[in-house]
């Protein structure tokens, strides 16, 4: 998931039960827009609380800008080919925000 903040420029809350279940460990984790975590509850319970700077956020879209080479326009047709290829009709909504 870290991943995906430092592609979109966001910060990521990661929730998830805590501890060992089996052969499964359980873990959670919030890192900031450079994929590093900046919290985390190990294997205990519990709620954190942490204040985030939206002038970081506005730094690192403008330092990777991963998002800037996309073609929001082009999405529709591309939905639209899609429907046709399935021959059925759907309604769907993008949301673009700069």
């Amino acid at each position: 998931m870290s991943a995906n903040g430092i592609s979109d420029g966001v910060f990521i809350a990661a929730l998830n039960r805590v501890g060992h279940e089996k052969d499964m460990t359980f873990y959670g984790g919030s890192s900031n827009r450079m994929g590093d975590i900046m919290q985390s509850l190990d294997d205990e319970e519990g709620i954190l609380i942490q204040e985030i700077n939206k002038q970081e956020i506005d730094f690192a879209r403008n330092l990777l800008q991963f998002l800037r080479d996309r073609l929001p326009d082009t999405y529709g047709l591309l939905l639209e080919q899609e429907a046709m290829r399935r021959k059925e009709t759907f309604t769907f909504l993008v949301a673009v925000r700069f």
